[in-house]
């Protein structure tokens, strides 16, 4: 979900070194230097297919750049006739995924001690998964911090996002069966 990016974007671009990705215990982490050149990528690829290099070439033009920059940069000449440049709604995906990770280090916790290492929102008992499942059945974000007072919204809404991007591992729960059977 970071940078409107499916995780098979995300996996291909990892498996075919176009953007760079680091471990983080078992994860696999996208570093915020690589939001940019991904977003960027997913766009242009919904209406032409890049060779593997000129992937690489986008990557490492946008790589270093801060997100500050993304609208003031220059246009990039991938080829000849050929301009890669970044408009508003590719650094609005980037400004997005930044803004998100940025919170999701404020308010997730995964402490072996709370809840056996379950992400929680940091401070509280309260399960990522939890919230997400709450807003998936339908409450909304207003009902959740009434039962939470002391959580903030924004606090809800990325343990929302954290849960439905980082799904738990193994086998799904069953469905429950219809009473009487």
């Amino acid at each position: 979900m970071l940078g409107g990016v499916t995780i098979r974007g995300v996996n291909k671009a990892i498996e075919q070194g176009v953007i760079q990705a680091t471990k983080v215990g078992r994860q696999t982490a996208i570093p915020d230097t690589e939001l940019a050149p991904l977003a960027l990528l997913d766009e242009v690829s919904k209406s032409l297919r890049l060779a593997l290099d000129h992937k690489r070439q986008i990557r490492n033009w946008l790589a270093h750049l801060p997100i500050t920059q993304l609208e003031k940069t220059e246009q990039f000449e991938l080829a000849p006739a050929l301009m890669v440049f970044i408009d508003q709604r590719v650094a609005e995906r980037v400004r997005e995924a930044v803004r998100y990770a940025e919170l999701r280090e404020k308010y997730i916790d995964s402490d072996p001690e709370t809840k056996g290492g379950v992400p929680v929102i940091r401070g509280t008992r309260l399960t990522a998964s939890a919230v997400a499942a709450r807003l998936d059945a339908g409450d909304s974000i207003e009902s959740l911090m009434e039962d939470y007072p002391d959580v903030p919204g924004e606090a809800l809404e990325v343990a929302a996002t954290y849960a439905r991007t980082h799904p738990r591992r193994g086998r799904p729960p069953r469905p429950s069966r219809p009473v009487g059977r």
